[in-house]
């Protein structure tokens, strides 16, 4: 019985590691999902800013705050009060797929990311689903692998989708590049001076929370396939020897503080004995 102590205890330790890890894998796809929806509202609130380009200008005589807010979908200026019977008011005028003036990178914005919007939409109740039947236990593990897998495909394509447009802007505006505005917008083609809006980096942050959670929900495929593979008979097989050894406990009085305490001892003792220091 001595003899095979410290076999067993290394068993149980073991196992102990396995069941952890094993917790810590069913967490992962939650995180990677938290991050995703994260992700994709930042991705809806650069939609919508207009502070995509800020234009500053010289002629202040409609302009009177001398900025221009440019926008993917329209265009907006806070307009003078003179003109306005002594009140300011923000004026906007929206773009029209007609409107052939409109630089190639903000119809591409238009298009990609309300195709990002979409998709991600998917692939978040897609996510849901699963993340429901896995923690229900109605959903098979190898399905719930594929479905996770899937929906971390999809998110890494949807940040793509986020990054080509915002890094296009980003880099017209680092070159200055003007647009050239028809009569009607009363507004100058080329600006003294162009800023990044808020746009920019909320969608450079959605870039980067999409790619994590892509990376997660694709992690349990790419990482431990074996593992998990292997995780359900090593569950039950601890299960098993947790059971036999409180009963051993019963009948013997036997309690795991002084198995630890009796392991120890042991260890020390046959340490004495071969002239070794204890570990």
């Amino acid at each position: 019985m001595a003899d095979s102590a410290p076999d067993r205890a290394e068993t149980e330790v073991e196992n102990l590691h396995v069941v952890k890890s094993l917790a810590i894998t069913s967490h992962i796809p939650l995180l990677g999902f938290v991050l995703s929806v994260s992700g994709w509202i930042l991705c809806v609130v650069s939609i919508g800013l207009i502070q995509w380009r800020v234009w500053h200008v010289n002629n202040t005589t409609i302009i009177s705050s001398g900025t221009i807010w440019i926008g993917i979908w329209d265009v907006c200026f806070t307009l003078n009060p003179e003109l306005a019977n002594g009140s300011s008011l923000m004026l906007c005028q929206r773009f029209t797929t007609k409107n052939t003036f409109i630089p190639s990178e903000i119809f591409v914005a238009q298009d990609l990311l309300m195709l990002a919007t979409i998709m991600e939409a998917v692939t978040i109740g897609f996510t849901l689903f699963v993340l429901w039947g896995v923690y229900k236990k109605e959903l098979k593990k190898h399905y719930s692998l594929v479905f996770f897998l899937t929906g971390g495909i999809l998110n890494i394509i949807s940040s793509v989708f986020i990054l080509i447009p915002v890094s296009w802007n980003l880099h017209s505006i680092m070159k200055n590049r003007s647009i050239a505005f028809p009569p009607p917008y009363h507004l100058p083609s080329t600006p003294k001076s162009q800023e990044v809006g808020a746009a920019i980096p909320v969608g450079l942050i959605s870039v980067l929370l999409l790619l994590l959670g892509g990376f997660l929900l694709s992690k349990p495929v790419q990482a431990s396939p074996q593992k998990l593979s292997l995780g359900p008979h090593m569950v039950n097989n601890f299960q098993e020897r947790s059971s036999l050894q409180t009963s051993a406990n019963l009948k013997t009085g036997f309690y795991p503080l002084e198995w630890d305490k009796f392991c120890f001892q042991s260890h020390r003792t046959a340490s004495s004995h071969t002239g070794a220091l204890p570990v």
